[in-house]
């Protein structure tokens, strides 16, 4: 009896799938543009789940993959006796394909009665949610703090994040200094008269209070602005209100590769129509409304770009309120094609004026990728403000005595907990060996969250490394990591890398097909791991020559060095 698990895929299965992810790019873009023509001046829908196309936020990406896997094994006339999944309503969609195609599969829901009840009130809780935390933030405002700090003269804006992992010396703002992660160097390169009118637009991040977030930046050493200080009353309501406008969206029937999706497209608009995220991206499409009422003028927006639905509310409010104004949007990162493709802007979006005047990018070999699904985005190549640290003076010095594995975990949890549970199997392979191995945690989350992802005792074996990753990676012979540009920043100091797959889902490879793979290697299982541990440690101590031109070459290709000259034309001034 053949009985396919969607849920716990085989390693073949497994490789299959994330084919199947990259063939379906464009049916995929198509089948959520085909919805999305008829909403190019719906605000709600161009911030809802279903148009944002970002797989940490609308299921419906895997739920199409899951879907062409099945439909490829009807069209290989593959016997399938059943077929279990825990996704109810992708149950309905698989079992019509079955029987249209003259199967006898027999289809079964493995989702628990209480995981279907904690669904069923997602919405609710995550609308309490949103009410609760803007509550706090309408408390948290301040109209005679940040928003004074404005005159007359016209402004630049740039977006970015504040993080805080509960980690003293690797949140944004730590005694009051302010440590850019995102443009660090920006205003190094600037004299004192071209910072002036120069603010700091933060969101924040891994704040349990908004009210300690706002109290850290107001007293940070930075020029900030923060959004809700420029809001009234009536701007959250606007943004409440997003749930009930949203439901009232009707979908038509939208076909991905001949099998009609509306019903996926239709329960996802209910269960993520009062998602925090959506109800903020409109509170910023709000904020550029006030600023606008307040006559403040903006020269020139910089938006920190992964083209999210609070970055679409943003663009839309500034194309619709400041028209005046030039929205560039910075996409300072390198990210895997795979999953990912939501960077890269659709026509739709393009025609709800939901994308920048010009978008950054930070090396040449990325430019092209940001015109796969619309040729009309303008693109430029601009200064790699994280990354100018892969051109200071080589530092390659890892510990003789030991070969190094440094494990840099992605900012997604259970890519992590996957990543250590991977390792942890291992360890005893690598026991009375000369092998260590270092955690470098993402700098959303703390060694504390991090021990938390293992159950039972913390493995002695694995040492947590703080200070800055480029510091940290050049004293390490090897890196284990997956879904993260720190593979690729790897690679550019001669380091190579091991990306862990995922057991049950597409493999997030940040690395360009255009980089030779003797450098890097994809592994699914623990067995694997360890043979590519160590083919690696044999494989580097015959070819260091190889791996530094290797990083030369990726530098000049994905990481253009910043200088003065670059960023003041990134900043236009």
């Amino acid at each position: 009896m053949t009985i396919i698990d969607l849920d716990d895929l085989s390693c073949e299965h497994n490789e299959e799938l994330n084919k199947i992810a990259v063939e379906i790019r464009e049916d995929y873009n198509n089948l959520v543009e085909s919805v999305s023509a008829e909403y190019t001046e719906n605000l709600n829908w161009i911030v809802g789940s279903v148009a944002s196309r970002n797989k940490y936020y609308s299921p419906l990406f895997m739920r199409c993959c899951r879907v062409a896997f099945i439909q490829k094994l009807i069209v290989q006339s593959k016997v399938i006796d059943k077929v279990k999944l825990a996704d109810r309503q992708l149950a309905n969609v698989i079992r019509d394909l079955f029987i249209t195609n003259g199967c006898q599969t027999k289809v079964i829901c493995t989702e628990r009665a209480l995981n279907r009840v904690w669904r069923l009130f997602r919405p609710y809780r995550q609308y309490l949610f949103a009410l609760f935390i803007f509550i706090i933030r309408l408390i948290g405002r301040s109209k005679n703090g940040t928003s004074k700090r404005v005159g007359d003269t016209p402004i630049t804006l740039v977006d970015t994040f504040v993080l805080n992992n509960g980690s003293a010396d690797e949140g944004s703002i730590n005694n009051g200094h302010y440590k850019d992660r995102y443009y660090p160097g920006l205003m190094d390169h600037l004299t004192d008269d071209e910072k002036k009118n120069i603010f700091y637009l933060p969101t924040i991040v891994g704040f349990n209070n908004p009210l300690k977030a706002f109290k850290l930046i107001r007293e940070a050493n930075a020029p900030f602005l923060i959004h809700d200080d420029f809001l009234n009353i009536s701007d959250y309501y606007f943004a409440l209100k997003q749930p009930f406008k949203l439901l009232a969206i009707k979908i038509s029937p939208a076909l991905f590769r001949n099998i009609d999706m509306s019903s996926l497209l239709k329960e996802e608009m209910v269960n993520h129509c009062s998602d925090f995220i959506s109800i903020l991206g409109l509170l910023y499409y709000r904020f550029a409304y006030r600023l606008n009422i307040k006559g403040i003028k903006v020269r020139l927006l910089v938006e920190w770009y992964e083209n999210q639905v609070i970055d679409r509310g943003m663009i839309v409010g500034f194309h619709q309120f400041h028209k005046k104004t030039k929205v560039i949007g910075y996409q300072g990162y390198v990210i895997s094609k795979n999953l990912h493709l939501y960077v890269y802007p659709n026509e739709s979006e393009y025609r709800s004026k939901a994308v920048p005047d010009i978008v950054y990018v930070v090396g040449e070999g990325l430019k092209d990728d940001l015109h796969e699904f619309c040729q009309d985005v303008v693109s430029k190549v601009g200064p790699a403000f994280r990354f100018n640290k892969l051109w200071r003076e080589r530092a390659y010095n890892p510990d003789p005595k030991f070969f190094t594995v440094l494990i840099g975990l992605p900012i997604g949890l259970d890519d992590s907990t996957h990543i250590l549970k991977l390792l942890s199997s291992t360890l005893k392979k690598f026991k009375g060996t000369n092998y260590q191995f270092w955690i470098k945690p993402h700098p959303t989350s703390g060694p504390e969250s991090i021990k938390a992802l293992l159950p039972g005792e913390w493995p002695k074996e694995f040492i947590f490394q703080k200070g800055d990753f480029h510091d940290v990676v050049e004293r390490a012979n090897l890196l284990v990591s997956n879904a993260s540009s720190v593979s690729l920043e790897a690679l550019a100091k001669g380091v190579p890398t091991i990306i862990a797959a995922p057991q049950n889902g597409v493999v997030q490879n940040p690395i360009p097909e255009t980089v030779s793979n003797d450098a890097w290697s994809i592994v699914h299982n623990s067995s694997e791991l360890v043979n590519e541990i160590m083919r690696f440690e044999n494989f580097i101590s015959v070819n260091r020559d190889y791996f530094d031109q290797l990083g030369l070459d990726i530098r000049k290709k994905y990481f253009n060095p910043v200088s003065r000259e670059n960023t003041i034309q990134f900043l236009e001034l």
